[in-house]
């Protein structure tokens, strides 16, 4: 989503600096509590159910993923972040806004499943590496 900068910086660096710095702060803040949930989620998996378990587990969700990509029926929302922000919100709210939104990973649509198949790589078998993984794809703009 950084695109939508290009006219911003062309119109003024200032501005479209300020909407980059927004998104990478809303970003992270958003992977963060989607990170925290998920070594929560993680963790409580790690303690309840014993490592075979939740191996077989993500194998058939990522199989059940694969399935729905296959038949076109890739679980989301339809839905975009509004695009009347871009008009309504200065700068640097509307960078924070639209990188937290974007980074809830829930709320926007998806083409695929590999959002989903990361988050049940990370809650079911490495709960330790939310943190690394989700605030590293904020990160390198993934």
């Amino acid at each position: 989503m950084a695109g939508v900068a290009g006219p911003m910086l062309r119109r003024s660096k200032f501005q479209g600096a300020r909407f980059l710095a927004g998104l990478w702060v809303g970003g992270m803040v958003a992977s963060a509590l989607l990170a925290t949930v998920a070594f929560g989620l993680g963790s409580l998996a790690s303690w309840l159910l014993p490592p075979l378990v939740r191996q077989i587990a993500a194998g058939v969700v990522l199989v059940g993923f694969a399935v729905a990509d296959l038949a076109a029926k890739t679980p989301h929302i339809w839905r975009q972040v509004p695009v009347q922000y871009l008009k309504t919100m200065p700068p640097g709210k509307l960078g924070v806004v639209w990188g937290f939104d974007l980074s809830l990973l829930f709320t926007t649509q998806k083409s695929t499943s590999l959002t989903w198949a990361a988050l049940t790589g990370l809650v079911l078998l490495a709960p330790s590496a939310s943190w690394l993984t989700l605030c590293g794809m904020t990160t390198g703009g993934c």
